[in-house]
């Protein structure tokens, strides 16, 4: 998910960090990291994307649209020919004929604004990057020490309420599967008894 705006801005890291003093450059970088870090788990873009493009394998029953919200549906082609016949059901192409074939679907998706538990997540990442960039657990200078949270040790890794708060955004890998080709029964060829193998004595 490459070229992508980070989920936060330094502003918001700032406010959020108290803090007036952080480089515009390093507090980019670590929203960066952080959104992608977020992105990565969820596998969601998040914030809004219009005119995406994804080509669907063909399956029984409806086609998942991989990201999410879905706003709108644009076109749904098939072997180039444009498609009306299917339904929108959250994100979800219900069609009475089935997808036998991949389909193209150009689509809008993702949220205007970041989801406030998301965007916490974010600034919760980039602060603790700023705050600890050598990722030290203490550090001392002459009679001054400090000791930092367990926490920023794993700056740029989500926790476990991390990953919790996330679980509703994720969206399961190989949730878009291709139906197996169904094939028809075909009965094992006929080949005659050999005496004394497989047979009844009465």
């Amino acid at each position: 998910m490459t070229g992508l705006e980070p989920l936060a801005t330094p502003a918001d890291l700032a406010a959020f960090t108290q803090r007036d003093d952080i480089p515009e450059a390093s507090a980019t970088l670590a929203l960066q990291v952080a959104s992608g870090v977020v992105r990565r788990y969820t596998r969601q873009t998040i914030t809004r994307v219009t005119g995406d493009s994804v080509d669907l394998a063909p399956r029984m029953g409806p086609l998942v649209l991989p990201q999410r919200p879905v706003v709108a549906v644009t076109s749904v082609t098939v072997d180039g020919t444009l498609l009306t016949d299917w339904t929108l059901r959250g994100n979800q192409l219900h069609r009475a004929a089935g997808w036998s074939e991949w389909a193209t679907v150009v689509y809008d998706h993702g949220y205007e604004d970041v989801p406030g538990d998301i965007l916490g997540i974010v600034l919760g990442l980039a602060g603790q990057s700023v705050a600890n960039p050598e990722m030290l657990r203490s550090e001392g200078i002459d009679d001054f020490n400090r000791t930092f949270a367990s926490e920023s040790l794993g700056a740029g890794t989500l926790s476990a309420d991390d990953k919790a708060a996330l679980r509703e955004y994720r969206i399961r890998a190989g949730t878009i599967v291709p139906a197996a080709p169904r094939v028809p029964y075909a009965p094992p060829p006929y080949s005659p008894a050999v005496p004394g193998v497989g047979e009844w004595r009465w």
